[in-house]
């Protein structure tokens, strides 16, 4: 129980983590690295926080700001300070070909399916990361 505990305060310092560049709408870098325990293939949320603190309408009570959902990623290449994430969604889309002549004779159009990457959702420097 010890360690699981030290587990989590490790990863309270270290998480969340914030974006410190756009490489692309695919990459992004975040401001943590080796030195934070950040590991190869590690899944992560990216997420904004809402601008305006919600409130329970019956109490009044703070119930925090909204995590606005940016995509989910994994780490592909890890640095010192400095970690590359890599969006990890994916659309299959089904291709067509056009119809195959085999000795002068068609035969049929075969299809076949390929994952599209997608992009993280306008992803910003400041932007914050948490692992999934």
């Amino acid at each position: 129980m010890e360690g699981s505990t030290r587990s989590i305060k490790l990863e309270q310092k270290i998480f969340p983590a914030k974006v410190v560049t756009v490489i692309s709408d695919t990459r992004i870098a975040i401001n943590r690295g080796l030195e934070h325990k950040i590991r190869l293939n590690q899944r992560v949320l990216m997420y904004r926080l809402s601008n305006e603190e919600i409130k329970d309408p019956d109490t009044g009570e703070s119930l925090g700001y909204l995590e606005i959902y940016k995509g989910t990623g994994k780490v592909i290449s890890i640095q010192e300070k400095m970690s590359i994430i890599e969006s990890d969604r994916y659309e299959i889309k089904t291709v067509k070909d056009t119809q195959t002549i085999f000795q002068g004779i068609p035969i049929g159009q075969p299809t076949y399916d390929y994952k599209d990457l997608l992009g993280f959702e306008d992803p910003e420097i400041g932007d914050l990361v948490k692992p999934i």
